[in-house]
């Protein structure tokens, strides 16, 4: 005799059917898988063959510079859906290497979609309190960058990650360099700040202003235009061996020298020698340099 549906095991299917793994739902209820999608049916409960029941969530808490990558990147561009305990994550068409490549960090490899979810309650709650994560709509309440307590490396992997979610980079126009800008809502203003500061210490690089502000759409931006700082990110993304975005990353040459930049290293270089007792016939051309340029870098000394 066919066993009737109780109104606790539809219930049951209503809350879990969606996204539980089939295994839980078989053992939970009791029943074989296909009465358990016929009964689904009859109730118009579909599942989202996009999340993957499967994945290794926990691998976001390993403290490898690439679970910190892939954090920067959800905090950008990521959804933490803090009723259900999920992680949703959509990219577009031409992004979806990238997700596979999130995917496999996963540990779950057989993924081809643009769109990807992920769902642990436990681990969820440990990654949020690690990240300080405690609100859904993280656009309006976001996170503490200043709270983080991570080594530069985890912390520069995360920011590495952000960029890649919200950020841009492209060639300034008529010229050789290149600017990276973050356009976010004001809210962020002071993790754009956190941003700067961070970089520009980790690189031992002077700061003469704060470059993080509101523009006049009401949005917080910060652009990076100083190629010192541009080429020195460039040259560390491979020894931090996180899977950045090379499609934004690839139009920086990472050996690429700004006019001021290479200015600023021909006095260095003229000061050295200079102090060194070479006259100024030797240094112009040791460096290939105008005599009256290099009479102009001493004057300063």
């Amino acid at each position: 005799m066919r066993r009737k549906w109780t109104f606790e095991e539809n219930n049951y299917l209503r809350y879990n059917y969606r996204y539980e793994e089939k295994n839980n739902i078989i053992k939970s209820i009791d029943r074989t898988w296909e009465a358990i999608k016929i009964q689904a049916s009859k109730l118009n409960l579909k599942r989202d063959n996009f999340i993957q029941r499967n994945s290794k969530m926990e691998n976001l808490l390993n403290d490898s510079n690439e679970s910190y990558y892939w954090m920067g990147f959800l905090l950008a561009d990521g959804h933490f859906d803090m009723n259900n305990f999920r992680i949703h994550l959509t990219l577009k068409e031409s992004d979806k290497h990238h997700l596979k490549l999130f995917s496999k960090f996963l540990e779950y490899e057989n993924f081809d979609s643009c769109v990807l979810e992920f769902k642990n309650k436990d681990i969820f709650k440990k990654i949020c309190d690690k990240f300080k994560i405690f609100n859904s709509r993280k656009t309006y309440n976001p996170i503490d960058f200043y709270e983080y307590n991570f080594t530069d490396n985890q912390i520069l992997s995360l920011i590495i990650g952000f960029i890649d979610g919200d950020g841009s980079i492209n060639k300034i126009h008529n010229r050789n360099d290149c600017s990276l800008s973050l356009h976010i809502h004001s809210s962020w203003l002071k993790n754009l700040i956190f941003i700067e500061e961070f970089i520009y210490n980790y690189f031992l690089i002077e700061k003469n202003k704060i470059l993080s502000k509101i523009g006049n759409d009401g949005y917080a931006k910060l652009i990076f235009s100083n190629s010192i700082i541009l080429t020195n990110i460039k040259k560390e993304l491979n020894n931090l061996n996180i899977p950045y975005m090379k499609r934004k990353w690839y139009i920086i040459d990472e050996n690429f020298i700004s006019r001021p930049n290479q200015t600023i290293i021909n006095k260095q270089k003229v000061h050295d020698l200079y102090h060194k007792l070479f006259d100024v016939k030797e240094i112009s051309n040791i460096l290939n340099l105008k005599i009256s340029l290099v009479y102009s870098y001493i004057r300063y000394l």
